[in-house]
């Protein structure tokens, strides 16, 4: 018996098309390439999507002050870019027509996580990309943004660091990602520990297969060999999917508790959405290479 007749049936890898439509999809799919190696100045690039959410676009402008004061005093290039994947709210198009310095703000963008990240990364000026979720609280934490560059660019085996995420209320939201062993679930990725109260924190960094794209911090060279994130996922697995290329070529990926870090989760999406058709195809790519793990 295969592994994939043990799975949820939501998860048999070719149910959700017919042998045609496979076919079709094929003969349009282009080879995957490396991404340009352009030249690119030492320094970070913050990318964060937004649509609507005021709230969250103040957080944003208060936090990234407070993290560009951080790195003027270590001399150390930094920008934002904000895709607004469609903003009709007019407080939160009155806050985006007036971002801080070294800001852009990319207005009329389709949503698409995996496709508009990696338009936004062939945008950027610095060699160092963190993907950030725009309700991931850095107005509460900014210091969070310069310790975790500074601990990559000291680091030079390690491609991709995250950050362990807190719900308001104190317990684990993200702690770097596993996979789940039962038969029927097999290699599909979670949270482990979510919801529990933090019994110690990571004073080190610990190696993980990999980090949310809520806080991912990825040196744009290795981003750029294996292609970004892959635009085949239409909402999920684009970033764990993501780590483990990165990984499987050698290098290590890693979380640090850098002090209360909130992360809301689905404030700016409809929560309890799953999407299936992700999941088999990322298990229909890893669940050999998790197994072998």
């Amino acid at each position: 018996m295969t592994q994939f007749q043990l799975l949820d049936p939501r998860l048999e890898p070719y149910g959700h098309e017919t042998n045609q439509q496979r076919i079709e999809a094929l003969k349009k799919k282009s080879i995957v390439v490396p991404r340009p190696r352009d030249f690119r100045n030492p320094g970070l690039s913050i990318i964060v999507l937004n649509l609507d959410k005021p709230e969250l676009v103040r957080q944003l402008w208060a936090g990234f002050m407070d993290v560009a004061k951080n790195f003027e005093s270590l001399e150390i290039n930094l920008e934002l870019l904000v895709g607004d994947t469609g903003s009709t709210d007019p407080t939160t198009l009155e806050l985006l027509q007036a971002p801080p310095e070294n800001c852009r703000v990319f207005f009329d963008c389709k949503y698409h996580f995996s496709k508009l990240n990696n338009r936004l990364s062939d945008l950027t000026q610095y060699d160092t990309v963190l993907f950030l979720n725009n309700d991931v609280l850095i107005s509460e934490n900014s210091s969070s943004i310069s310790d975790a560059y500074m601990y990559l660019s000291q680091n030079s085996r390690m491609a991709v660091i995250g950050a362990v995420l807190l719900f308001p209320d104190g317990t684990i939201q993200h702690e770097g990602i596993n996979f789940l062993s039962s038969p029927e679930n097999f290699g599909l990725p979670y949270h482990p520990n979510a919801h529990r109260l933090p019994d110690r924190e990571y004073e080190v960094a610990r190696d993980v297969l990999a980090v949310t794209g809520a806080f991912m911090m990825v040196r744009s060279a290795p981003f750029n060999n294996v292609g970004g994130f892959d635009e085949a996922f239409e909402s999920e697995c684009q970033d764990v999917d993501l780590c483990l290329k990165i990984a499987r070529l050698g290098s290590t990926i890693c979380v640090i508790d850098f002090g209360r870090l909130v992360h809301l989760e689905n404030a700016t999406r409809p929560k309890g959405h799953e999407d299936w058709k992700d999941r088999s195809l990322f298990l229909r790519r890893w669940s050999s290479f998790i197994e072998a793990q």
